[in-house]
Protein backbone atom coordinates (compact mmCIF):
# COMPACT_ATOMS: atom_id res chain seq x y z
CA UNK A 1 0.00 0.00 0.00
CA UNK A 2 1.10 3.83 -0.95
CA UNK A 3 1.98 5.60 2.04
CA UNK A 4 3.47 8.75 0.69
CA UNK A 5 4.23 10.85 -2.27
CA UNK A 6 6.21 13.67 -2.68
CA UNK A 7 7.26 16.05 -5.35
CA UNK A 8 9.04 19.16 -5.92
CA UNK A 9 12.25 21.25 -5.12
CA UNK A 10 14.58 20.45 -1.86
CA UNK A 11 17.31 22.40 -0.73
CA UNK A 12 19.16 19.50 1.23
CA UNK A 13 22.58 21.57 0.93
CA UNK A 14 21.22 24.35 2.76
CA UNK A 15 19.17 22.58 5.72
CA UNK A 16 20.13 18.67 5.22
CA UNK A 17 17.84 16.27 6.41
CA UNK A 18 19.73 14.77 9.22
CA UNK A 19 19.33 10.05 9.47
CA UNK A 20 16.36 8.77 10.80
CA UNK A 21 14.64 5.94 10.13
CA UNK A 22 11.42 5.73 8.81
CA UNK A 23 8.47 2.47 9.14
CA UNK A 24 7.97 2.14 5.07
CA UNK A 25 10.02 1.60 2.15
CA UNK A 26 11.37 4.62 0.42
CA UNK A 27 12.11 5.53 -2.95
CA UNK A 28 13.37 8.80 -3.49
CA UNK A 29 14.98 10.20 -6.37
CA UNK A 30 17.18 13.33 -8.05
CA UNK A 31 15.10 14.49 -11.55
CA UNK A 32 17.35 17.61 -11.82
CA UNK A 33 20.26 19.02 -9.84
CA UNK A 34 22.35 16.79 -7.46
CA UNK A 35 21.45 15.21 -3.92
CA UNK A 36 23.10 12.06 -1.99
CA UNK A 37 21.77 10.35 0.89
CA UNK A 38 23.81 11.12 4.59
CA UNK A 39 24.00 7.56 6.37
CA UNK A 40 26.38 6.99 9.64
CA UNK A 41 29.56 6.13 7.88
CA UNK A 42 29.28 8.38 5.12
CA UNK A 43 28.25 11.63 6.13
CA UNK A 44 30.17 13.57 3.56
CA UNK A 45 28.54 11.51 0.19
CA UNK A 46 29.79 12.39 -3.50
CA UNK A 47 26.40 13.67 -5.22
CA UNK A 48 24.40 12.45 -8.05
CA UNK A 49 22.39 13.41 -10.53
CA UNK A 50 19.47 11.40 -12.15
CA UNK A 51 19.63 8.56 -9.55
CA UNK A 52 17.40 6.89 -6.94
CA UNK A 53 18.25 4.86 -3.84
CA UNK A 54 15.76 2.38 -2.13
CA UNK A 55 15.80 2.52 1.79
CA UNK A 56 13.75 -0.14 3.66
CA UNK A 57 12.22 0.08 6.77
CA UNK A 58 14.66 1.34 9.99
CA UNK A 59 17.29 2.03 8.02
CA UNK A 60 18.88 5.09 8.87
CA UNK A 61 19.16 7.53 6.53
CA UNK A 62 19.12 11.39 5.57
CA UNK A 63 19.62 13.75 2.77
CA UNK A 64 22.26 16.72 1.25
CA UNK A 65 22.64 17.99 -1.55
CA UNK A 66 24.33 21.04 -2.88
CA UNK A 67 24.69 24.28 -1.07
CA UNK A 68 22.27 27.53 -2.85
CA UNK A 69 21.12 25.25 -5.19
CA UNK A 70 17.96 22.96 -4.82
CA UNK A 71 17.44 19.83 -6.28
CA UNK A 72 14.22 18.33 -7.84
CA UNK A 73 13.10 14.86 -6.01
CA UNK A 74 10.25 12.51 -6.22
CA UNK A 75 9.74 10.82 -3.03
CA UNK A 76 7.40 7.26 -2.60
CA UNK A 77 7.08 5.01 0.49
CA UNK A 78 5.25 1.81 0.52
CA UNK A 79 4.61 -0.43 3.21
CA UNK A 80 6.18 -3.30 1.32
CA UNK A 81 8.05 -4.02 -2.09
CA UNK A 82 8.47 -7.02 -4.48
CA UNK A 83 10.30 -10.06 -3.02
CA UNK A 84 13.25 -9.43 -5.60
CA UNK A 85 13.50 -5.95 -4.09
CA UNK A 86 13.37 -6.63 -0.37
CA UNK A 87 15.91 -9.53 -0.61
CA UNK A 88 18.22 -7.31 -2.32
CA UNK A 89 17.86 -4.61 -0.06
CA UNK A 90 17.77 -6.31 3.22
CA UNK A 91 20.83 -8.63 2.31
CA UNK A 92 22.97 -5.84 0.54
CA UNK A 93 21.84 -2.38 1.83
CA UNK A 94 20.35 0.66 0.72
CA UNK A 95 20.24 0.57 -3.34
CA UNK A 96 21.30 3.03 -5.31
CA UNK A 97 20.02 3.34 -9.17
CA UNK A 98 21.23 5.43 -12.18
CA UNK A 99 18.66 6.15 -13.92
CA UNK A 100 19.36 8.32 -16.85
CA UNK A 101 17.64 11.88 -17.14
CA UNK A 102 14.59 10.59 -19.81
CA UNK A 103 13.75 7.88 -17.02
CA UNK A 104 13.79 10.06 -14.04
CA UNK A 105 11.63 12.74 -15.79
CA UNK A 106 9.33 9.64 -16.41
CA UNK A 107 9.05 8.25 -13.17
CA UNK A 108 8.49 11.90 -12.20
CA UNK A 109 5.27 12.68 -14.11
CA UNK A 110 4.38 8.71 -13.18
CA UNK A 111 3.60 10.05 -9.91
CA UNK A 112 2.14 13.50 -10.77
CA UNK A 113 -0.22 11.27 -12.63
CA UNK A 114 -1.08 9.33 -9.41
CA UNK A 115 -1.69 12.14 -6.72
CA UNK A 116 -5.43 12.66 -7.45
CA UNK A 117 -5.12 9.33 -6.42
CA UNK A 118 -3.46 9.72 -3.43
CA UNK A 119 -5.69 12.26 -2.18
CA UNK A 120 -8.97 11.23 -3.44
CA UNK A 121 -8.86 7.30 -3.51
CA UNK A 122 -11.49 5.30 -6.54
CA UNK A 123 -11.76 1.79 -6.71
CA UNK A 124 -9.17 1.88 -9.50
CA UNK A 125 -6.24 3.98 -6.89
CA UNK A 126 -4.73 0.54 -5.92
CA UNK A 127 -3.98 -0.91 -9.54
CA UNK A 128 -2.36 2.42 -9.61
CA UNK A 129 -0.52 2.93 -6.94
CA UNK A 130 0.65 -0.88 -7.82
CA UNK A 131 1.60 0.20 -10.83
CA UNK A 132 3.86 2.94 -9.78
CA UNK A 133 5.18 0.40 -7.00
CA UNK A 134 6.36 -2.00 -9.93
CA UNK A 135 7.57 0.69 -11.88
CA UNK A 136 9.69 2.15 -9.45
CA UNK A 137 11.07 -1.27 -8.44
CA UNK A 138 11.92 -2.22 -11.99
CA UNK A 139 14.04 0.91 -12.41
CA UNK A 140 15.94 0.22 -8.86
CA UNK A 141 16.65 -3.40 -10.28
CA UNK A 142 17.37 -2.28 -13.32
CA UNK A 143 21.29 -3.01 -13.75
CA UNK A 144 21.39 -5.78 -10.25
CA UNK A 145 22.89 -9.02 -11.77
CA UNK A 146 19.70 -11.50 -11.62
CA UNK A 147 20.36 -15.20 -10.91
CA UNK A 148 18.46 -18.14 -13.00
CA UNK A 149 15.20 -18.21 -10.84
CA UNK A 150 13.57 -21.11 -13.41
CA UNK A 151 14.84 -24.56 -12.96
CA UNK A 152 14.75 -26.93 -15.78
CA UNK A 153 12.28 -28.87 -13.73
CA UNK A 154 10.46 -25.79 -13.45
CA UNK A 155 10.19 -24.61 -16.83
CA UNK A 156 9.44 -28.51 -17.84
CA UNK A 157 5.95 -27.83 -16.13
CA UNK A 158 5.90 -24.24 -17.40
CA UNK A 159 5.81 -25.21 -20.55
CA UNK A 160 3.91 -28.16 -20.24
CA UNK A 161 0.77 -26.19 -19.19
CA UNK A 162 1.24 -23.58 -21.50
CA UNK A 163 0.74 -26.37 -24.30
CA UNK A 164 -2.16 -28.05 -22.14
CA UNK A 165 -3.90 -24.86 -22.21
CA UNK A 166 -3.14 -23.61 -25.21
CA UNK A 167 -5.00 -27.26 -26.92
CA UNK A 168 -7.85 -26.74 -24.48
CA UNK A 169 -8.99 -23.46 -25.63
CA UNK A 170 -8.16 -25.11 -29.57
CA UNK A 171 -9.85 -28.19 -28.64
CA UNK A 172 -12.39 -28.10 -31.63
CA UNK A 173 -9.86 -27.95 -33.91
CA UNK A 174 -8.70 -31.36 -32.72
CA UNK A 175 -4.79 -29.90 -32.98
CA UNK A 176 -1.83 -32.40 -33.53
CA UNK A 177 1.72 -32.46 -31.25
CA UNK A 178 3.11 -30.58 -34.34
CA UNK A 179 0.67 -27.71 -33.52
CA UNK A 180 1.03 -27.70 -29.86
CA UNK A 181 4.64 -27.19 -30.38
CA UNK A 182 4.43 -24.53 -32.83
CA UNK A 183 2.19 -22.68 -30.63
CA UNK A 184 4.84 -22.64 -28.03
CA UNK A 185 7.32 -22.20 -29.99
CA UNK A 186 9.26 -25.85 -29.09
CA UNK A 187 9.61 -28.67 -31.55
CA UNK A 188 7.16 -31.49 -31.03
CA UNK A 189 10.51 -33.66 -30.25
CA UNK A 190 11.15 -31.38 -27.17
CA UNK A 191 7.15 -31.20 -26.46
CA UNK A 192 7.83 -34.84 -26.14
CA UNK A 193 10.45 -34.91 -23.88
CA UNK A 194 9.14 -32.10 -21.65
CA UNK A 195 5.81 -34.14 -21.11
CA UNK A 196 7.58 -37.13 -20.32
CA UNK A 197 10.02 -34.86 -17.97
CA UNK A 198 7.02 -33.20 -16.44
CA UNK A 199 4.41 -35.94 -16.37
CA UNK A 200 6.00 -39.14 -17.01
CA UNK A 201 3.37 -39.80 -20.00
CA UNK A 202 2.96 -38.26 -23.59
CA UNK A 203 1.57 -35.45 -25.37
CA UNK A 204 -0.98 -37.52 -27.03
CA UNK A 205 -2.30 -39.13 -23.81
CA UNK A 206 -2.50 -35.84 -21.77
CA UNK A 207 -4.44 -34.42 -25.37
CA UNK A 208 -6.81 -36.92 -25.12
CA UNK A 209 -7.71 -36.40 -21.05
CA UNK A 210 -8.46 -32.99 -21.78
CA UNK A 211 -11.12 -34.40 -24.47
CA UNK A 212 -13.04 -37.07 -22.37
CA UNK A 213 -13.02 -34.56 -19.55
CA UNK A 214 -14.39 -31.80 -21.51
CA UNK A 215 -17.01 -34.54 -22.75
CA UNK A 216 -17.60 -35.17 -19.19
CA UNK A 217 -18.51 -31.65 -18.53
CA UNK A 218 -20.59 -30.89 -21.55
CA UNK A 219 -22.40 -34.47 -21.07
CA UNK A 220 -22.95 -33.17 -16.92
CA UNK A 221 -23.92 -29.67 -18.00
CA UNK A 222 -25.86 -30.18 -21.01
CA UNK A 223 -28.54 -32.07 -22.90
CA UNK A 224 -26.45 -31.37 -26.49
CA UNK A 225 -26.19 -34.40 -28.70
CA UNK A 226 -23.46 -36.74 -28.31
CA UNK A 227 -22.52 -36.12 -32.17
CA UNK A 228 -22.29 -31.84 -30.91
CA UNK A 229 -20.32 -33.08 -27.71
CA UNK A 230 -18.25 -35.27 -30.13
CA UNK A 231 -17.47 -32.75 -32.52
CA UNK A 232 -16.77 -29.37 -29.34
CA UNK A 233 -14.20 -31.96 -28.06
CA UNK A 234 -12.04 -31.91 -31.59
CA UNK A 235 -12.96 -35.84 -32.79
CA UNK A 236 -14.50 -35.32 -36.69
CA UNK A 237 -16.87 -38.31 -36.05
CA UNK A 238 -18.95 -39.55 -33.41
CA UNK A 239 -17.86 -43.40 -33.48
CA UNK A 240 -14.13 -42.40 -33.25
CA UNK A 241 -15.11 -40.28 -29.71
CA UNK A 242 -17.79 -43.14 -28.74
CA UNK A 243 -14.43 -46.08 -29.03
CA UNK A 244 -11.49 -43.59 -26.96
CA UNK A 245 -14.37 -42.55 -24.36
CA UNK A 246 -15.11 -46.11 -24.04
CA UNK A 247 -11.08 -47.22 -23.36
CA UNK A 248 -10.24 -44.01 -21.26
CA UNK A 249 -13.66 -44.72 -18.75
CA UNK A 250 -14.83 -48.71 -19.47
CA UNK A 251 -18.53 -47.04 -20.30
CA UNK A 252 -20.00 -45.87 -23.90
CA UNK A 253 -20.85 -42.28 -23.47
CA UNK A 254 -23.94 -42.87 -23.58
CA UNK A 255 -24.00 -45.36 -20.74
CA UNK A 256 -21.77 -42.89 -19.03
CA UNK A 257 -24.41 -40.33 -19.50
CA UNK A 258 -26.94 -42.23 -17.78
CA UNK A 259 -24.96 -43.39 -14.89
CA UNK A 260 -24.24 -39.65 -14.20
CA UNK A 261 -27.67 -38.41 -14.48
CA UNK A 262 -28.71 -41.34 -11.39
CA UNK A 263 -25.68 -40.12 -9.57
CA UNK A 264 -27.01 -36.35 -9.89
CA UNK A 265 -30.57 -37.30 -9.12
CA UNK A 266 -29.28 -38.95 -6.06
CA UNK A 267 -27.29 -36.22 -4.92
CA UNK A 268 -30.13 -33.95 -5.51
CA UNK A 269 -31.53 -31.43 -8.11
CA UNK A 270 -29.43 -29.20 -10.38
CA UNK A 271 -29.91 -27.34 -13.08
CA UNK A 272 -29.69 -28.89 -16.77
CA UNK A 273 -28.18 -25.92 -19.46
CA UNK A 274 -29.08 -26.42 -22.94
CA UNK A 275 -32.73 -28.24 -22.83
Amino acid sequence: MLGYIGLGTRHYGDHPTQPMTRTLWEFQAVVDGYAAPLVPDDMHPRLHEHTMWVFAPNQLHGWTGRPRVGCRVLVAQFDQVPDTLREYVTEHGPLKAKLGQDRAIELYHMIKEVLPDYEYPTGLSNMRFDRLLLELSLSALKDVPMTESITPEKESHRKVAHAMSWYSENLMSNPSVEDVAHAVHISPSHLRRLFNQAESRSPISMFKQIQIKRAKELMSRTNIPLRDVAKACGFSEQSIFSRCFKLQTGLTPRNWKLLNRKEQTIAGPGVVEGA
